[in-house]
């Protein structure tokens, strides 16, 4: 989402990095390698960044989910963490 100047430093000296998927699992199951969960609010999209970086993760046999609620990852994780 909008950050203003301030909070966009912040983050980059805690080390974000931009396109980077929000919550990374980093445990594999029968399918795949990690679990890539993007938290969006609303009809927000992705960004260029996050699209690259879907590509990447799924190219490298990870799984990549945009959750819209609690509820979603949730979800995603249940299924993830059964399969």
């Amino acid at each position: 989402g909008y950050r203003n100047k301030f909070t966009a430093i912040t983050m980059k000296k805690e080390g974000v990095v931009s396109g980077v998927a929000d919550l990374i699992l980093l445990k594999s199951n029968s399918q795949h390698s990690a679990l890539c969960i993007e938290m969006k609010y609303g009809k927000n999209t992705q960004s260029d960044k996050q699209k690259e970086f879907q590509q990447v993760a799924e190219a490298n046999g990870n799984k990549y989910v945009i959750c819209r609620s609690f509820d979603e990852f949730r979800i995603e994780i249940e299924s993830y963490l059964n399969a």
